[in-house]
């Protein structure tokens, strides 16, 4: 297995995938959090749920801390010497709202090289700064101001109480951890290497997923044990060595960032051809969608090595074309929409799931398509 990271991986956010890294340690009754009180946290869970609604009583697999808080911020560049006040302002806050957290954790990308300065060396400069801040209430440097108030033993104490309990936590290759970290859990080793780092990727697709919607609806994320343990249960029953089954297409949807109006989309043989359906924009973009689900499947499904699975379904897409072709021009109706919502309609055995099939046929109408497998919904 290559263990220098996974392509798919690269265009995540680096704390989402220091959220899977951390998954990987969740125990039962623990919840963890995204964006909740601090980047990441962990929540052990209550029978008293309102007493605990805006608790934190957390669980860390670095520390394995049984009880109280750790909260954990994530940095993925050069930090400045207000990045790490910003830092110790968070943590003030923090701890002057709930009291009892164990550890503070500041997570670095060891590539930028980054010292740990989260604490100056003079306290004092750093007090006069804030007590001479003269910005709004809604700054954080001003929110630090109220809760020192003028008392420089006080925030003397909040910054050692804080260190006492500090780690600076630096890891080289956060894609490596993750393929380490979730060796157990995907049964590496009994599952062939493909299949392993495709469980793997589906996983990060589906809490990347889940996260945004939160992000967009302006709520935190947080996924307890039972649901993680429900999530990578789905993935392994549907990615094994002897086959693969799509995600939830609703899922699949909601998460696409398909973009209607790019020049690229509007250019390309598959839009072209759709258009020449005279469907209006909202159909167009569902089966651009369609397209995208399908070349997911078949993307991993090539990287499964399940290329007679990829050319049974294509295979059989293009033959409905064409009798759906020629049985229109029979009675005197071939024209592009017809074409499309025939074909669209015919079986086809070797797919899962409608939107499968559907997606098939508008892939096969892609300009870089073999020329014996080509579809047209109007002829060029």
């Amino acid at each position: 297995m290559n263990n220098s990271g996974i392509a798919s991986l690269a265009g995540y956010a680096y704390q989402i995938k220091v959220f899977i890294y951390c998954l990987a340690t969740l125990q039962e009754n623990y919840t963890i959090g995204y964006e909740t009180y601090d980047d990441i946290a962990l929540k052990k869970s209550d029978k008293e749920k309102d007493k605990q609604e805006n608790k934190l009583h957390v669980y860390n697999g670095l520390l394995d801390s049984p009880s109280g808080i750790t909260a954990l911020q994530i940095k993925h560049t050069h930090l400045s010497n207000e990045d790490y006040e910003k830092v110790l302002f968070n943590w003030i806050l923090l701890k002057n709202e709930y009291p009892n957290i164990e550890k503070y954790i500041l997570f670095i990308d060891k590539k930028y090289k980054n010292i740990d300065a989260v604490f100056p060396d003079d306290l004092k400069l750093l007090y006069d700064k804030i007590t001479s801040s003269k910005k709004t209430n809604a700054a954080l440097i001003t929110k630090v101001k109220n809760i020192i108030n003028g008392n420089y033993t006080l925030f003397y104490n909040l910054c050692n109480e804080i260190k006492n309990k500090y780690i600076f936590q630096e890891i080289s290759d956060i894609d490596a951890e993750i393929l380490e970290g979730y060796k157990s859990i995907f049964n590496h080793g009994g599952v062939m290497d493909a299949i392993y780092q495709l469980r793997i990727e589906e996983l990060v697709q589906k809490i990347e997923y889940e996260i945004l919607r939160s992000v967009i609806e302006n709520n935190s994320y947080s996924c307890d044990y039972h649901k993680f343990k429900h999530i990578v249960e789905d993935i392994i029953t549907c990615i094994r060595d002897d086959s693969y089954l799509p995600p939830s297409f609703s899922d699949f949807k909601k998460a696409s960032k398909l973009d209607i109006t790019n020049t690229d989309i509007i250019r390309s043989r598959e839009y072209l051809q759709l258009s020449k359906c005279n469907l209006p924009e909202n159909l167009i973009k569902e089966h651009l969608i369609f397209e995208e689900y399908y070349n997911s499947y078949k993307l991993r499904n090539l990287e499964n090595i399940k290329t007679n699975v990829i050319q049974d379904i294509e295979n059989t897409t293009h033959y409905n074309f064409e009798i759906t072709k020629l049985t229109l021009s029979t009675r005197g109706q071939d024209i592009p929409l017809n074409r499309l919502t025939e074909t669209l309609s015919k079986d086809n055995s070797h797919t899962s799931n409608n939107q499968i099939r559907y997606g098939s046929a508008i892939h096969l109408t892609k300009a870089d398509t073999e020329k014996n497998l080509l579809i047209s919904w109007e002829d060029d």
